[in-house]
C-alpha cells in the first residue's frame, strides 16, 4: 500500500513494494530478515527474485519501477509464497545447527543453502518434529538429510 503521501498511480519501487510485501507475511521469517524486519539483500537475490518474481518468465516485474497493477502483481506473488518462505526459513534454521554440530565452517551458509532450502519448503513443507514416541528417530532422520544436502555444496 503506498504511504499518503504518494499517489495510487504512480509508479513504485520494485525493492519497496518487496519489502512491504515481506514485511506483511509477519512472523516466522526472521533467519531470512535483516534485524528491522526487511528481508536480506541475499533472501531478494536468491530466494525472492529468482524462485518467486522469476523475471525471466514475468520480465514486466523486471524493471526497478512497477506500475500499480504490476506492484499488485509482485505483492500478490510475495503473500502466495508466505508459507513457503516462512517452512525455508525453518529449513535453514535446521540446516545452520546442522551445520555447526557437523563443524562445517567453509563457505557462506546464506550462498549454500539458502535456494537448496526452498526446495526443501517446496517439496516437503516445514521441518516440524513428528509428535510420537519415535521423535528422537525423527531427528535423527532429519539430521542425516540435512547432513545430506549439506555435503552436496
Amino acid at each position: 500500500m503506498p504511504p499518503p503521501s504518494q499517489p495510487t498511480d504512480a509508479c513504485r519501487s520494485r525493492a519497496l513494494v518487496i519489502d512491504r510485501a515481506w514485511r506483511g507475511l509477519g512472523p516466522g521469517l526472521e533467519s531470512l530478515s535483516g534485524p528491522g524486519g526487511a528481508p536480506l539483500t541475499r533472501t531478494v537475490k536468491l530466494i525472492v527474485l529468482p524462485l518467486i518474481v522469476r523475471p525471466s518468465l514475468c520480465p514486466e516485474l523486471a524493471a526497478d519501477f512497477l506500475e500499480p497493477a504490476q506492484a499488485a502483481r509482485l505483492d500478490a506473488l510475495i503473500q502466495e509464497s508466505g508459507a513457503r518462505l516462512r517452512a525455508t526459513a525453518q529449513w535453514f534454521t535446521l540446516l545452520k545447527k546442522t551445520r555447526r554440530a557437523l563443524g562445517i565452517v567453509a563457505g557462506h551458509p546464506q550462498d549454500l543453502y539458502f535456494q537448496r532450502c526452498f526446495e526443501l519448503a517446496t517439496g516437503y513443507g516445514a521441518p516440524s518434529p513428528v509428535r510420537t514416541p519415535w521423535r528422537g528417530a525423527w531427528w535423527r532422520t532429519w539430521r542425516t538429510r540435512a547432513a545430506d544436502v549439506l555435503s552436496k555444496r
